[in-house]
């Protein structure tokens, strides 16, 4: 699907629509939704306790091991490290 400058589809609903139905079905925007997924993967990996946090930041693809630890820390209250 391709998107006009207008933020319209040309076919379709626009992204607007999308968005909105996103968050009405899962309770989330689609960016907040892979950000939890990917701090979900995080943990898993982190519970196996091969890979070190910069590892697990990269495979799971923060920019960074500080941004990683920020989002970790925001959505489970504590860091990678204590987890």
């Amino acid at each position: 699907m391709a998107w006009s400058t207008d933020g319209s589809s040309t076919c379709g609903p626009g992204r607007f629509h999308f968005l909105r139905r996103f968050k009405q079905t899962v309770g989330m925007t689609p960016h907040a939704w892979l950000l939890r997924l990917r701090l979900e993967q995080a943990c898993a990996l982190l519970a196996r306790g091969k890979p070190t946090i910069a590892e697990v930041a990269q495979g799971v693809g923060f920019y960074d091991q500080s941004h990683f630890n920020r989002a970790f820390r925001h959505a489970f209250g504590v860091a990678p490290s204590v987890y």
